[in-house]
């Protein structure tokens, strides 16, 4: 769950993976997808757009973008901080909702 800021309009999540264990060669990717509009639970026909960054105030995180790859022999495992924004006023009180997926792989 990512909360938005009021005031800022920005949130911050963290994708983490812990005690990663593959075969020499192999690489986890971590995917997204989902990534469209926040939705207001009242009214569907209002929404807000955002963008979704691995640097604060940056896009470059869009669907079926790698958002964390982690290759073997990284004994820590690997962690990446994803910014989201608005970018679009909001106009209209609500309780906006997106979902999004994130999909592991070994490759």
């Amino acid at each position: 769950s990512v909360v938005i800021d009021t005031d800022t309009h920005k949130g911050q999540a963290n994708v983490k993976a812990e005690d990663v264990l593959l075969a020499y060669g192999e690489t986890l990717n971590v995917t997204v997808t989902g990534i469209d509009e926040l939705v207001d639970a009242a009214d569907a026909a209002n929404t807000l757009t955002y963008k979704v960054g691995k640097t604060d105030g940056a896009a470059d995180v869009t669907n079926d973008t790698v958002v964390l790859s982690v290759a073997a022999g990284t004994v820590a495992g690997g962690e990446q901080d994803l910014f989201f924004e608005l970018t679009q006023d909001v106009t209209k009180a609500g309780a906006y909702s997106d979902t999004l997926t994130f999909t592991v792989t070994v490759e």
